[in-house]
């Protein structure tokens, strides 16, 4: 019991760390051309491909209408961009 206790502080003490090396990974192959990047970015791609897909018209017909439900984009527009 104490041992399990002991690696779970462990891995909650890691985490920060481990977060940190993770997003300067995705930071360095999201600016890099390089091949040994591009084979070690591979999977994660073919991940977000199988889980992601460009919406459809009624898709986006429901997020424009929940963004007019709580924004007022037209009167926002006329009181920030007028010319």
């Amino acid at each position: 019991a104490k041992s399990q206790i002991v690696r779970v502080l462990l891995r909650i003490a890691l985490l920060p760390l481990i977060a940190g090396i993770s997003y300067e990974l995705i930071r360095v192959a999201g600016n890099s051309d390089h091949p040994v990047i591009n084979v070690l970015s591979k999977p994660g791609l073919w991940v977000q491909n199988l889980t992601t897909k460009e919406p459809d018209d009624s898709m986006i017909e429901v997020g424009i209408k929940a963004v007019e439900a709580v924004f007022d984009w037209k009167t926002w527009q006329e009181e920030n961009l007028k010319q």
